[in-house]
């Protein structure tokens, strides 16, 4: 089958869609926030799902740092790691695992813990002496920072679009908010405590398919940045040289070329364009096989044949026509008029045929008139119809017709000269019912077609 490609970015990565592939699952992980051993940092978020992409396009995977980060003595919240189409902008982005928060220091009891990153809401921050936790960033605003009551403190910002809050700078022992969709709160700082910093929100409207929107699932540690993992399957190399030859006179033996033994092909057959997956499946053609097919069609006729790569999980992903080839039909012969009556007449021909789909009787007027459906929808090895719906008086040609698949052939026969004495290939003579001049040689010249001469 189809080859399983997989591959990982972190940041500042672009990845250009391989050809032939139309849909990509994707998994996204945000960074864990900084420890200091004590209260865990959060974690981050995790993301998962299916994009349906184009190939040759490119995806940009791109990380946004935590708040805090460059800071001395402050905790920074993880990283959120996203995925952008269509630019680089943080507006691009169309699905991201947010950051957690990074943890508060305390010098007096325990330190206080980050908020997970995660859906739609990132988690709050944990309080400590004389502050109030910080906020997770949402969908539509970032977190807010956490507020402190000491002599000496200051409050932690914000988070922002695509940005965690830095923690308060005084002591800067509040932790920073972790990076998101939208980014968490930084933790509140004291002179001797802070508290930790909210997580970031993940975002999933980008995607076609969500599987996982998680919060605090991430299994990346600090320092080691967001994780963006794409999955799709490699399909099958393009066939070439799709060709299609008559080898008796009822196989085709259809053969191609290139490098088209790591997939799966299908091979179908039509007798007019397109041929698609629509048309009849003649073969499947597994990794590792022969280059050939040997199709018996069950009808004469006109045929193409088309070679489709195929997988599982993009469906057709190339197709490769070949020439048209033809499975002859043998003609009908004899055709002879064995009864003409007031408006119709009875025919008969001889089936020579063994892969004809079925017979049609055709009349015209005179010798050149256009050709008229008569008789239609006779199944195979008919050997005789009656055509109806004739006018008396009226010189008629008739003609068998052997049907195949787009391709079909006739016998043409006497005409029918109202009046005249026929003599059939049975040797049986009869007279018509309304008589007429005879206007020359009867001669067997096809089928026959109402006219309102009489």
């Amino acid at each position: 089958m189809s080859e399983t490609k997989i591959e990982t970015f972190t940041a500042d990565a672009d990845w250009t869609v391989p050809d032939r592939v139309g849909e990509i699952e994707v998994e996204l992980e945000g960074e864990r926030g900084e420890s200091f051993d004590a209260e865990p940092p959060g974690d981050g978020g995790r993301v998962a799902g299916v994009l349906e992409v184009t190939p040759g396009e490119t995806l940009f995977i791109r990380e946004s740092s935590g708040g805090g980060e460059g800071l001395s003595f402050a905790a920074p919240g993880g990283s959120s790691v996203d995925i952008r189409r269509g630019g680089t902008s943080l507006s691009d982005r169309i699905a991201v695992a947010g950051g957690g928060g990074g943890e508060g220091r305390n010098d007096s009891a325990g330190d206080t813990s980050g908020g997970d990153g995660g859906p739609n809401t990132g988690e709050d921050g944990g309080e400590s002496s004389f502050t109030t936790a910080a906020t997770g960033g949402t969908q539509t605003d970032g977190g807010s920072g956490g507020t402190q009551s000491a002599t000496n403190g200051a409050d932690g910002e914000d988070g922002e679009f695509g940005a965690g809050g830095k923690p308060g700078s005084s002591d800067q022992r509040g932790g920073g908010g972790g990076a998101g969709w939208y980014g968490g709160g930084g933790g509140a700082s004291t002179d001797n405590a802070g508290s930790g910093g909210a997580g970031g929100s993940n975002y999933t409207a980008g995607l076609d398919t969500v599987n996982a929107n998680e919060r605090g699932t991430s299994s990346r540690s600090h320092g080691d940045g967001g994780l963006v993992t794409i999955e799709y399957l490699q399909p099958p190399e393009e066939a070439a040289n799709v060709s299609a030859e008559r080898v008796t006179d009822d196989d085709i033996e259809v053969t191609w070329g290139g490098d088209v033994n790591d997939g799966e092909y299908r091979l179908y057959r039509d007798f007019e364009p397109p041929v698609d997956e629509n048309s009849t499946l003649v073969a499947t053609v597994e990794s590792g096989t022969s280059h050939s097919v040997t199709d018996t069609p069950t009808f004469g006729g006109r045929y193409r044949y088309a070679l489709l790569a195929w997988d599982e999980k993009n469906g057709i992903s190339s197709s490769v026509e070949s020439n048209e080839v033809t499975v002859p039909i043998i003609a009908p012969s004899d055709l002879a008029v064995d009864d003409v009556r007031d408006a119709e007449a009875d025919l008969s021909w001889t089936d020579n045929a063994d892969n004809e789909a079925g017979y049609r009787v055709d009349v015209r007027e005179d010798d050149d008139g256009a050709w008229e459906t008569a008789v239609d929808d006779l199944p195979a090895d008919t050997t005789s119809a009656t055509a109806a719906g004739l006018l008396n008086g009226q010189l008629y040609g008739a003609r068998a017709v052997a049907v195949g698949l787009g391709l079909e052939i006739a016998d043409i026969d006497p005409d029918v000269l109202p009046g005249e004495t026929l003599t059939i290939a049975s040797g049986e003579t009869f007279e018509f019912q309304k008589p007429h001049v005879n206007q020359g040689t009867v001669e067997n010249a096809g089928t026959m077609q109402p006219d309102d001469l009489q």
